[in-house]
């Protein structure tokens, strides 16, 4: 008797839940057509399309924020919604090279492509649109690096940094195009480097009219430990005349050096020299600053000592001889 009562409640409790759904669902479907019969405001996307001939370009590209503001009864902003989820305005430009619209043409072009004329245009973020055409132009421009580095103590670049490709081609309205003479990357940013590395890096963001053949760059970071070198470079005196000389003539020259390449580092590979086009004789700054004027490129921190020179004119003690007298 027990369990035929428990059978009998269970089966009362389903029958229960189940009236109970239907009942929920009957309430929702007429709430549901009470919302959507009434009026709502939402906002939608406003995107353009464009049919331009191939050797022409966008001299400015219209704005990609345009909003419009749309009213109407919930049931027409649903089933344009699902049916068109931007407004998408299509121009034709292969028969006209400018195009300016006004609020009320901009909402006269809107307003086709809405799936119901029920649907009123209350407000748009833009005003007026001006579009224009010109000759498209393509050029090859160097890719500049923007790199930010820093190493662990004694670790150094074993060549400048090698880029591939080192060049993007870039193509838009020739006005643009024509000022543009490199096209820098974005920040290369590493810190306490010691081990070689490849990375890959975008470019920083231009004008919207200007297309890239490609959207990042590999960069290609060879390192090395680095130890000092030193040794002694004779001094080259510039516009010296015979009778001057300097002390010193020759200083002494630290650099830091790859391993790969410290056997190649040689006296020949530096010049230093001093200009004495201006030395004069009797004057109390007898100093003349030393430069270095060449050295290998795959050396860092290139130092020497000292910086100047002192010179001195040398008085030439010419003997004269008397010539011999004969009787």
């Amino acid at each position: 008797m027990f369990r035929i009562g428990t059978k009998k409640i269970r089966v009362q409790l389903r029958e229960d839940r189940a009236v109970l759904m239907v009942c929920i669902g009957v309430a929702f479907i007429f709430w549901l057509l009470v919302k959507l019969s009434q009026t709502y405001k939402v906002e939608k996307e406003v995107v353009f399309d464009f049919n331009i001939p191939e050797e022409k370009a966008l001299t400015i590209l219209p704005p990609d924020d345009v909003e419009v503001e749309l009213e109407g009864r919930g049931w027409d902003l649903m089933f344009d919604y699902f049916t068109k989820g931007k407004v998408v305005l299509f121009f034709d430009m292969n028969k006209q090279s400018r195009i300016r619209l006004n609020w009320l043409q901009l909402k006269s072009l809107i307003q086709k492509n809405l799936s119901s004329s029920e649907i009123k245009i209350t407000e748009i973020n833009y005003d007026n649109l001006s579009l224009s055409l010109e000759d498209r132009s393509k050029k090859k421009v160097p890719i500049q690096l923007d790199a930010h580095l820093s190493f662990e103590s004694g670790y150094h670049l074993k060549k400048p940094i090698q880029l591939s490709p080192d060049s993007v081609s870039i193509s838009g309205p020739v006005s643009l195009v024509q000022n543009i003479m490199e096209w820098r990357t974005d920040s290369l940013i590493l810190k306490d480097i010691q081990y070689s590395a490849e990375q890959e890096i975008g470019f920083r963001e231009s004008a919207r009219e200007i297309q890239l053949s490609r959207q990042t760059v590999m960069a290609n970071l060879e390192v090395e430990q680095f130890t000092e070198k030193s040794f002694f470079v004779k001094i080259l005196q510039r516009n010296a005349p015979d009778s001057i000389r300097i002390f010193p003539d020759r200083i002494k020259i630290y650099c830091l050096v790859g391993l790969s390449k410290y056997e190649e580092v040689e006296e020949s590979g530096f010049t230093v020299e001093v200009d004495l086009k201006d030395a004069k004789p009797g004057v109390e700054n007898n100093a003349v600053p030393i430069l270095l004027t060449k050295s290998p490129d795959f050396v860092n921190n290139v130092r020497f000592s000292p910086k100047s020179a002192e010179y001195i004119f040398i008085k030439k003690v010419e003997e004269e001889k008397s010539p011999s007298s004969t009787e």
